[in-house]
């Protein structure tokens, strides 16, 4: 958690930004595509129910409209005067009787059949009937032979019964005369086609049944796996056995008794939900992708002002004075660019006008010092001292009575503030003959000049505190045995670039960069690249390059004369 927690607080605030922004988008849109699923899934299960439910009315309806038909046929059958006048003619003889059911009976009975390709049969059960004729005419006393006798009401009104077993479905019409039963008409029909239209709507994924008002299975057919019903459960159990695994809706014959179940899948219709889930996690996806991208875009557009401005700031604190960024919006961070470029300007035109003043300063206490030392004077004396030594036979300080008077002579230079290439050369020559003497000749001093610029002009006493530098921080504190500077005069185009390098002690190089920056304890080196600066312009100046225990380079740089330049 602190890991995390470090890594959050040291994240960049543009990417900071682009997580806020977002998470804040991503999390309503979260909530409303879940709140949206719930509800859509919700409404698809509730139209899955609706078109079980309209599909289980149709179903009804055209079953009904069939068994409509046959109680259509029953009544008019049943009101019909010639049935009427074959159930109420008792006493009649057989050959008469056979010519009445020849000639009335059959046609009547028989012809719906062919009508109707569900019709099985058409039975007239009457106690006038004393021999069965054919199929249609039977006694009355036959009824309780057939299957669907059992359990007749005495009853008016038409009473179907279903046997699943004989696939067979009768309507029966019971016919009473002084409440004695006379007679009564069945018609047997074909139990498939009478229950078709349900069977054309299962599939895999549903199943129906029907029963009767006291719970009797009368259809019940699927084809789903793990539902498996024993013909002698009721409804009840059936319905209790679905629910575990299916939704089911039902609706009432207006027919007859029947109840109509219809019945599916839990597993199909949460499909229907995950089809719909499906449709809506590309939507997602892509309103994801577009938030993600108005982040980065928004976050970008919002941080680019502040971030460079930290990279100009950056620069700054590295010791660049120069001001980047800039903006012309009123808001917080407009403010703040333009506050941070007035404060700028200001600064360096306060430090312009220092160091102006300060080169200033010490040329006037250079020219006052040079004033106050009388050259013939002090050559003459140098001159004397030099003769006092031969004739003591002291030639190490004859030598350096000549270093001394050769060293103040191209320092002093008759005044002129700006020296050639050879006389700094000279003055070099004889300041390291002097710092050999010191030394004891403990380290070597190599030259390398190019002989086209000794005419080259520049700033006098610009080399001294380099090679002071290099003596007393490099070669004095190093314990290398071959202590050596390096000095070079070399011509690069339009510039003159002047090396120092020694072998000493070296440093880190992030501490090398800051020896010509306000950071630095000195000033020697920080007071050599202002001074060029200030003279030659921004691009020139001196580099260090330092390495622990292999030394340091001082590059120093400025124009040739009559090269281009920035004053």
């Amino acid at each position: 958690m602190n890991r995390l927690r470090k890594i959050l607080k040291n994240m960049k605030y543009r990417h900071k930004l682009t997580i806020l922004l977002v998470v804040t988008s991503l999390v309503p849109m979260t909530v409303l595509a879940l709140y949206s699923h719930s509800r859509q899934s919700t409404m698809v299960r509730s139209s899955e129910l609706e078109d079980m439910q309209s599909i289980v009315e149709q179903t009804k309806e055209s079953i009904d409209s069939q068994t409509a038909v046959y109680t259509s046929l029953l009544n008019y059958l049943t009101y019909s005067p010639d049935i009427e006048e074959i159930i109420k003619e008792k006493n009649i003889d057989n050959y008469t009787a056979y010519e009445k059911y020849t000639e009335i009976a059959d046609p009547l009975l028989s012809v719906p059949k062919s009508y109707h390709d569900a019709i099985n049969r058409i039975q007239l059960f009457a106690d006038s009937i004393q021999v069965e004729h054919e199929y249609t005419l039977v006694p009355l006393d036959k009824m309780q032979e057939e299957w669907w006798s059992e359990g007749l009401k005495d009853d008016v009104r038409i009473q179907w019964r279903v046997n699943r077993d004989r696939k067979e479905v009768v309507a029966v019409r019971m016919i009473y005369s002084n409440q004695k039963l006379d007679a009564a008409i069945c018609i047997s029909l074909d139990y498939d086609k009478i229950f078709q239209p349900l069977t054309n709507i299962l599939t895999d994924e549903n199943g129906g049944i029907v029963t009767d008002k006291n719970d009797t299975i009368l259809y019940s057919k699927t084809k789903l796996p793990g539902l498996e019903f024993d013909k002698k459960e009721n409804a009840e159990t059936m319905l209790a056995k679905i629910s575990q695994s299916c939704v089911y809706t039902k609706t009432e014959s207006e027919e007859n008794d029947w109840v109509f179940y219809f019945y599916k899948s839990q597993e199909a219709i949460s499909g229907s939900v995950r089809r719909l889930l499906l449709e809506e996690i590309p939507l997602i996806l892509a309103c994801g992708l577009i938030i993600l991208f108005l982040g980065l875009a928004f976050s970008r557009i919002f941080t680019r002002k502040i971030e460079e401005l930290t990279r100009n700031m950056d620069q700054v604190n590295h010791g660049s004075r120069e001001v980047t960024v800039s903006s012309d919006s009123e808001d917080e961070v407009g403010i703040l660019v333009n506050s941070f470029r007035n404060m700028m300007d200001e600064i360096n035109r306060l430090i312009d006008e220092v160091y102006v003043n300060k080169i200033a300063l010490k040329e006037y206490e250079l020219k006052a010092l040079q004033a106050q030392i009388n050259p013939h004077f002090l050559y003459n004396t140098l001159s004397m001292m030099n003769w006092m030594a031969i004739r003591s036979n002291q030639m190490d300080i004859s030598k350096v009575t000549l270093a001394l008077s050769t060293f103040y002579r191209t320092a002093l230079s008759k005044g002129e503030d700006v020296v050639t290439v050879e006389n700094c050369i000279q003055n070099m020559r004889a300041y390291l003959e002097i710092q050999l003497t010191m030394h004891d000749n403990s380290f070597t001093v190599d030259w390398d000049i190019d002989p086209t610029i000794k005419n080259e002009k520049m700033p006098k006493l610009l080399l001294q505190p380099v090679v002071e530098n290099a003596i007393e921080h490099g070669i004095d504190e190093t314990e290398n045995e071959d202590k050596r500077i390096f000095l070079s005069f070399q011509g690069k185009g339009e510039d003159v670039e002047i090396m120092v390098r020694d072998n000493g002690l070296g440093m880190e190089q992030e501490k090398a960069e800051k020896l010509v920056t306000y950071q630095a304890k000195g000033y020697g080196l920080q007071n050599v690249n202002d001074r060029i600066r200030l003279l030659y312009g921004e691009k020139y100046g001196i580099q260090i390059f330092s390495e622990p225990n292999k030394g340091t380079t001082v590059v120093m740089k400025f124009p040739k004369e009559g090269g281009n330049h920035e004053m």
